[in-house]
């Protein structure tokens, strides 16, 4: 009987070894089911792969040591997955908001057939001076990251994506134009050129003769300008490309963009001459406020702390936060602004060579300007 009984006891005990076992491993992969679903529920990119060394999705790969390189707690991505989604994203809708959605084919037949083609674009990192990133579409596909604006988030990603998918005009002034344009439409966030503003507003004061030089190669085959005015050529490029979009649409600018003799196409697709369209442009300018007409409106006791910090500051970055940092654009824009009108260009330019010594060149402190600035301003 006793030996019955152990037979009893020791086949029970298998039996809940054996439903332990189960219950525990299905618990194991309900768990992995449970981590896997929410993994794939957080980023939906079915391409997204890591191979040779990369992150890769449908449109883009970067080196995983690369990715792990830079510091991307303010980027605005989460991740690499993050950021390769959202670079097919932007290439799906930049290709289809100018009409390119075959842009891969016709980069590849620039190549000879026996020429491997990798139809994706290379991302990576580079430290210069430029506050932006930089596209390569000659025979490899690549955009070169500013560290800092992508650390800061301030990327331009959806400008240099538009640079691989169109290619350069013959024009300078339209390849950017049409870039800074597409990243204020359809761009994430700001760049540091314009903060968010109107763009009619930040080209109006550039519409001097100050800038006539600059002026002169807006729309035209000229090379780009020196790098002392290059945001002035940038934000004039932008605001003329808005204006010639806004005006007569998308497909007639990208028969311009795209043709060989560009000076020519203005008259043959618009039916008015590159001046003729850059004369009625610079009078529809004219019609926006300024910086100092647009600070007013800033002017405000809930600014107090940010008018202090006016002058006497040059990264903006300092002010914490996009708001923050976009009134600070305008104020300190304003202020730069009535310095050159009361006293002069040349004055400013000697005040930028001497580090903001205000009290040398002007004979009052910056605290008198900027005193003198909010009284010019309210009273207008």
């Amino acid at each position: 009987m006793e030996k019955k009984y152990s037979v009893i006891i020791v086949l029970l005990t298998v039996v809940a070894l054996f439903f332990s076992v189960l219950t525990t491993d299905n618990s194991i992969t309900r768990k992995l089911n449970i981590n896997i679903t929410e993994t794939d529920n957080e980023i939906d990119n079915i391409y997204f792969e890591v191979k040779n060394d990369y992150y890769v999705s449908k449109y883009g790969k970067i080196g995983i040591e690369k990715w792990k390189s830079v510091n991307n707690d303010n980027s605005g991505f989460d991740s690499a997955k993050d950021f390769l989604t959202t670079v097919d994203n932007y290439v799906l809708l930049i290709s289809d908001y100018i009409g390119m959605p075959n842009w891969l084919e016709l980069h590849k037949a620039k190549y000879r057939e026996d020429y491997y083609f990798e139809p994706v674009i290379d991302f990576s990192f580079v430290e210069n001076d430029e506050e932006m990133s930089y596209a390569e579409h000659y025979l490899k596909l690549r955009i070169k990251l500013n560290i800092d604006s992508f650390e800061e988030n301030f990327l331009t990603l959806a400008r240099d994506i538009t640079h691989i998918i169109t290619g350069e005009s013959k024009s300078p002034s339209l390849s950017e134009g049409l870039g800074f344009y597409i990243q204020d439409e359809i761009g994430m966030n700001v760049n540091k050129l314009s903060y968010g503003i109107d763009i009619f507003t930040c080209s109006k004061n550039y519409n001097s003769d100050e800038f006539s030089s600059t002026i002169s190669r807006i729309g035209t085959t000229y090379g780009n300008v020196t790098v002392d005015n290059r945001d002035a050529f940038y934000i004039l490029s932008n605001s003329f490309c808005r204006y010639l979009i806004e005006n007569y649409g998308m497909e007639k600018f990208m028969e311009v963009y795209k043709s060989e003799d560009v000076e020519t196409a203005y008259s043959d697709v618009y039916n008015l001459s590159l001046e003729e369209l850059k004369s009625s442009w610079l009078k529809h300018v004219e019609n926006y406020d300024n910086y100092i007409e647009l600070s007013k409106k800033y002017m405000t006791d809930k600014n107090k702390k940010i008018i202090k910090k006016v002058g006497t500051i040059n990264n903006i970055d300092e002010m914490g936060g996009n708001i923050k940092n976009k009134t600070f654009f305008i104020l300190n824009k304003s202020f730069n602004e009535y310095l050159k009108k009361e006293y002069g260009v040349s004055k400013y330019n000697k005040l930028m060579e001497t580090n903001y010594n205000y009290h040398n060149i002007y004979g009052k402190s910056v605290t008198e300007l900027r005193n003198m600035w909010q009284e010019y301003v309210k009273g207008l």
